[in-house]
């Protein structure tokens, strides 16, 4: 009879064992899962205010378009040579975005070796009739690629920016957003 008694006391520690095992497992996927999804909604949220920053400097570009001069931006040395407007705010959730918006239509000075990060691609194609013809195309961008004709445009003559957006957390983690814009020549 006492074998039992010693028998039935191994077995309920043993379940123990395995419960809490179960219960360490289950508590380490939930606290996982958890942060993944905190870290998922908190990009979604940056995403959201650093497109919001290109749609504001969208509207911004349309109603200040007829204000913002045709002339070809010579000796472009580096990308504050091109910037157009920098605007920064708070989109209410402890989220500060920061917009700019550079001119693509511009020429880098040759006599010094531009500092092309940061540059936006040079679309020379849609410029007006009789500018210049040694563009060459410099610049970077993360998401435009100057050599594809992403604008569905046929040389309407025009001026072309990149509205740039980055939005940052409190605790520095950032998102940003890249688009083109062409305003065709009135």
């Amino acid at each position: 009879m006492k074998k039992r008694q010693g028998f039935s006391l191994a077995l309920v520690l043993i379940i123990m064992l395995v419960v809490i095992f179960l219960s360490a497992v289950i508590m380490d996927l939930t606290t996982n899962y958890f942060s993944t999804s905190q870290a998922t909604i908190e990009h979604q949220k940056l995403y959201n205010a650093a497109q919001s920053g290109v749609e504001e400097a969208k509207a911004w570009l349309l109603d200040s378009r007829g204000a913002i001069s045709k002339d070809l931006v010579e000796n472009v040395v580096d990308w504050e040579d091109v910037l157009v407007r920098s605007h920064d705010f708070e989109d209410g959730n402890g989220i500060s975005v920061e917009t700019f918006v550079l001119n693509c239509n511009y020429v880098p000075d040759t006599d010094s070796s531009p500092d092309i990060s940061g540059l936006p691609p040079i679309y020379h194609e849609y410029f007006p009739p009789g500018t210049s013809s040694q563009i060459t195309g410099e610049g970077q961008s993360g998401f435009i690629d100057p050599n594809r004709n992403i604008l569905g445009l046929r040389r309407t003559g025009g001026r072309v920016f990149v509205l740039r957006s980055i939005a940052r957390t409190e605790n520095n983690k950032r998102t940003g957003i890249e688009s083109m814009v062409v305003i065709p020549n009135d």
